[in-house]
């Protein structure tokens, strides 16, 4: 099952720019690629960093965190995140090299403008989603809704 939630208007987004959406559930962003509309996954394939934020290069958005670049129009890995080197420290273990964390297809939703508004189709959450979703009082939950009181503020 699957739902299209309206994301924005169509005149607003304009060519080389990017929107973001999301709910409890989803964060997609919406790229307009010379006058053609795209939507995937609203976060990086690497560390999560919100890309609606970032730069859109023709069809590719760079990842401002670590330059990982994607291609929205399918939503490969063009270039992978650069690697820094990030020690862990802990108690008595002292400093160990942590492992790249590799990055990952972003995930595309299918988009139709319709009466002047974009519209993405976004899968209906799985019945067990909330047991899974950040309580509103942890740290999570609250950064997630301060994000998205911010993108409708």
């Amino acid at each position: 099952m699957s739902r299209w939630v309206s994301v924005c208007a169509a005149d607003e987004l304009l060519p080389g720019q990017m929107a973001a959406w999301d709910d409890e559930y989803w964060t997609v962003m919406v790229a307009n690629v010379d006058g053609r509309f795209f939507a995937t996954q609203g976060n990086c394939g690497h560390a999560n960093m919100l890309l609606a934020g970032c730069e859109l290069e023709g069809q590719v958005v760079r990842c401002c965190q670590h330059n990982a670049r994607f291609d929205v129009t399918t939503g490969e890995v063009v270039q992978p995140a650069e690697w820094y080197q990030v020690f862990a420290r802990g108690a008595g273990c002292g400093e160990k090299p942590m492992p790249p964390v590799p990055t990952r297809q972003l995930r595309v939703f299918p988009v139709k403008e319709d009466g002047g508004t974009v519209w993405v189709e976004v899968p209906d959450p799985h019945p067990m989603a909330h047991l899974f979703r950040a309580s509103p009082e942890s740290p999570r939950g609250r950064a997630d809704r301060v994000r998205r009181e911010r993108r409708r503020g």
